[in-house]
């Protein structure tokens, strides 16, 4: 038998290796992709729920806890409030996402400009 029938069909093969390579290594980049833009959502919720509670803190909600306010924003937005800590006119409100491809979490700082870090 000839070396060229013996080769035959192994482009075929190389090619189909290399095209599934090139999925799964697209599938990895995709996920590390959402991943860090689910972080960036997460924090960025943090940030909003830091503001409800300080502007409620700060009374500019009538009626509204501070923290209840920091809760009902993280709601809407489907992750749950870790802790929520009020010094003086200022709230600390952490929060975590554990749904969907990983878990993830961020706290933020809310209050005054006059209360620089």
């Amino acid at each position: 038998m000839s070396d060229h029938k013996k080769e035959a069909g192994s482009a075929v093969i190389t090619l189909v290796g290399g095209a599934s390579l090139a999925c799964v290594l697209l599938a990895a980049l995709l996920s590390l992709g959402s991943a860090v833009g689910r972080a960036a959502i997460v924090a960025s919720i943090a940030d909003q729920a830091a503001l409800a509670a300080a502007d409620a803190l700060a009374g500019l909600v009538p009626g509204m806890a501070p923290c209840d306010a920091a809760g009902i924003v993280a709601a809407q937005n489907r992750v749950s409030v870790l802790s929520c800590e009020l010094e003086g006119p200022a709230a600390t409100v952490a929060v975590i996402d554990d749904a969907g491809i990983g878990v993830f979490q961020s706290s933020s700082r809310a209050g005054p400009s006059s209360l620089s870090p």
